[in-house]
């Protein structure tokens, strides 16, 4: 189902956070996230099962509870998003390579001295992830509402509305502060991480 592609977007891949690799349930809900993002789900929606031990699952509790807050909605056009990250261009992860572990140099077995890896050519990688995984970004920042945050971040935002058909998406806390912004998009819900430096 498209829920669980959904899912998908938002999992992490830092090795310090192996329990953000995959969604995981919790009580009526299934979640995804990367610590910079989270998105939730109810399980109705979703084709596969996410089962996992307790013990390997982070604790979600209270991440999504929020007063409702009229006077501090704002809805958002998913076209009008769309053309706004359309013209940025995006950085994506690339993997690291094998032969040097991405350091970008081998020693040699002969003569003990470094040079440059003859598979990378020196870089430490060896070509994108077979799934684009956007990073980044030539534009730093994209304003929503009275928040700043990273544009590979508000992409995933965006696809999630897309894969769903949805025209608008509703952040429910639009305030100036340091808070996880909380959107609804259709059956999702999600919280962005804002940047938090001042400029």
């Amino acid at each position: 189902m498209i829920a669980d592609y959904v899912l998908q977007l938002f999992t992490g891949d830092d090795a310090l956070r192996p329990k953000l690799y995959t969604p995981f349930d919790a009580g009526n809900y299934v979640y995804a996230s990367d610590a910079h993002t989270m998105v939730r789900v109810e399980k109705i929606h979703l084709a596969l099962d996410y089962t996992v031990d307790n013990k390997d699952k982070p604790n979600v509790r209270g991440f999504f509870n929020l007063k409702k807050d009229e006077e501090n909605e704002l809805k958002i056009s998913t076209d009008k998003l769309a053309e706004t990250l359309s013209r940025m261009k995006f950085k994506y992860k690339e993997l690291e390579c094998e032969n040097c572990e991405g350091e970008g140099t081998v020693t040699c077995a002969s003569c003990g001295q470094d040079h440059d890896c003859d598979d990378c050519d020196g870089t430490g990688y060896a070509g994108y992830y077979p799934f684009l995984v956007k990073v980044g970004a030539n534009e730093s920042e994209i304003m929503l509402g009275k928040r700043r945050f990273r544009p590979h971040l508000v992409d995933r935002l965006l696809l999630a509305a897309l894969a769903s058909g949805e025209k608008e998406i509703t952040l429910l806390n639009n305030k100036d502060d340091y808070n996880a912004a909380y959107f609804n998009v259709g059956i999702y819900q999600v919280l962005l991480m804002p940047l938090l430096e001042k400029k």
